[in-house]
């Protein structure tokens, strides 16, 4: 048991089903259901009954949620008496694959910068892989990537999880599904981003295992430009649910995948053989303490969707 499944475990007792629960924290609802059966099976119990309607608590799920709820307090309690105490002055340089930072960085960012004083962040933005590189060759410190990462390289946490969606105009057929079956994909040429980028490569792998193949139609330097062109010329694109809803217009519709393997998972992570300096050490580790046992509100990307954040890390005087 850890607490982040007892905050998975208080999040879906507040939603009352497995899929409200996973959308709120942004993972899956196979990774959701997975994390709730292991606390079950350690305490050798059920907390929950499935009824039509929704879950309901049993005698022994209300007195773990009673408990759960009073032990994420209690944490929530400590960090703060303690957080920050050690701050003085510190530059910290993070990479983030093009996108990420939009879902949640800026609040998260003051917030901490708010609690530890002299301290400052700041994030500039690469396509996916070019991210890797950055790590690797300790340009900065810290990562905000794309899955798949080399974990032999890298420690990692993943801190949240994205459904793909595929794109498309209101007059294409795929419109009729709630979710598009795979066995439909090989109808269609995708608008996908380009090779610098994990998201369509994986897209194309896992569609590969399942027999389907992916032929890409045009493949683009930024995810916004595949929303342009399905606007433009009608057909399909590859997005994520997080893009799609931020970017919406009256002329296009987008719907998930039936297949729990299309996913944009995000990392936080930092080269294993870099010992962080005192101001990145403590960013890294508030992030993956945040993250992992807080649901996040959701952010809308609308507004730095179509910009990076480059200007003020161009800025950065050398530590």
């Amino acid at each position: 048991m850890n607490f982040q499944q007892l905050k998975y475990y208080t999040v879906l007792c507040e939603a009352g089903s497995f899929s409200k629960a996973a959308e709120s924290l942004f993972i899956s609802q196979q990774g959701l259901s997975m994390a709730i059966s292991n606390l079950e099976a350690e305490f050798s119990c059920k907390f929950f009954y499935r009824m039509p309607k929704g879950l309901v608590l049993t005698p022994d799920g209300e007195y773990f949620r009673d408990w759960a709820t009073q032990m994420l307090g209690n944490l929530q309690e400590l960090w703060e008496h303690f957080e920050g105490r050690d701050a003085d002055q510190g530059i910290i340089k993070c990479a983030g694959a093009q996108g990420v930072i939009s879902e949640f960085g800026s609040d998260l960012i003051e917030k901490f910068e708010n609690i530890y004083k002299g301290y400052s962040v700041y994030i500039r933005e690469y396509k996916d892989r070019l991210c890797d590189k950055v790590i690797e060759d300790e340009e900065a410190h810290i990562g905000f990537g794309i899955e798949p990462i080399d974990h032999s390289k890298f420690e990692c946490h993943k801190i949240f999880e994205l459904q793909l969606a595929c794109l498309m105009h209101v007059g294409h057929p795929w419109t009729k599904y709630e979710k598009i079956p795979l066995s439909v994909l090989s109808e269609e040429q995708f608008f996908m981003v380009d090779e610098e980028f994990k998201t369509a490569d994986s897209f194309i792998e896992v569609c590969s295992k399942h027999g389907v193949k992916i032929i890409p139609r045009m493949r683009v330097g930024e995810v916004t430009a595949v929303h342009r062109l399905v606007r433009s010329h009608g057909g399909v694109g590859l997005t994520n649910v997080a893009v799609a809803e931020a970017l919406a217009t009256p002329d296009t519709v987008w719907r998930p995948f039936d297949c729990d393997d299309m996913t944009w998972t995000i990392d936080l992570f930092k080269k294993r053989s870099v010992v962080l300096p005192r101001s990145s050490r403590a960013f890294f580790e508030y992030v993956q303490r945040l993250l992992s046992s807080d649901a996040r509100e959701k952010i809308a990307p609308a507004h730095i969707m179509e910009q990076n954040i480059t200007d003020k890390y161009e800025k950065i005087p050398n530590p």
